[in-house]
């Protein structure tokens, strides 16, 4: 049996020539990435609402203007198909009274905030606090690492940017709503896995239809 072992890496779109049918494109370890990959480079792009997938090949070497495998740029050949998805209207599954799934911040300065989840998407999720969190943490702030422990014991790992957050003071609980950053394509996988899993044991009550 061979196992695929998928990686992400952030990358930059540097140029785009319709004469030559090329992109170049920017990034740490990308060279390597690009020469071992027998299928191509998936690179993801979010702009808004709107996620953009393609696949591209690195350019032959004698036609790259990579003069060796340190090279930030390389040269990928224009891809044959874009595919665009809207994001801002996702599915939200319910946790509320349901299994219960653990979340872990770790926000600036290394602070640690313990939570769990209270409905989770495709592109985030709102999390429950104890206490009051409104001092601690700032609209748009981005977590630089947030880990959910799915029902099945895989641990979901992103970035992420706060959205809003409410204090319910009669309860002592804050309400938090972020966005992940940065996925990778297995972090993607498991959460689409989640959902759909979700979906096959709920009705249309348990679910919710807006923009995050």
């Amino acid at each position: 049996m061979v196992n695929h072992h998928l990686s992400s890496h952030c990358s930059e779109l540097v140029d785009v020539n319709p004469e030559l049918v090329t992109l170049s494109v920017a990034g740490d370890a990308l060279y390597e990435a690009a020469t071992t990959a027998t299928d191509g480079i998936v690179f993801r792009a979010q702009n808004g609402g709107i996620l953009i997938v393609f696949t591209s090949t690195l350019l032959p070497l004698e036609k790259n203007q990579v003069s060796n495998s340190d090279s930030r740029v390389c040269l990928f050949e224009f891809p044959a198909s874009l595919r665009f998805s809207q994001l801002r209207k996702a599915i939200r599954i319910s946790y509320s009274k349901q299994q219960n799934i653990p979340v872990t911040f770790f926000a600036s300065l290394g602070v640690r905030f313990q939570g769990s989840v209270v409905d989770i998407s495709a592109i985030g999720a709102k999390i429950r606090f104890d206490g009051n969190i409104s001092d601690l943490l700032e609209s748009s702030e981005i977590i630089a690492d947030c880990q959910i422990r799915l029902p099945d014991e895989s641990l979901l790992e992103a970035r992420a940017r706060v959205l809003g957050h409410l204090y319910d003071s009669e309860q002592d609980i804050s309400y938090l709503r972020c966005q992940y950053l940065d996925l990778n394509m297995n972090s993607e996988l498991q959460l689409k896995n989640l959902i759909d899993d979700a979906l096959r044991q709920m009705d249309q009550s348990d679910l919710s239809l807006g923009a995050l």
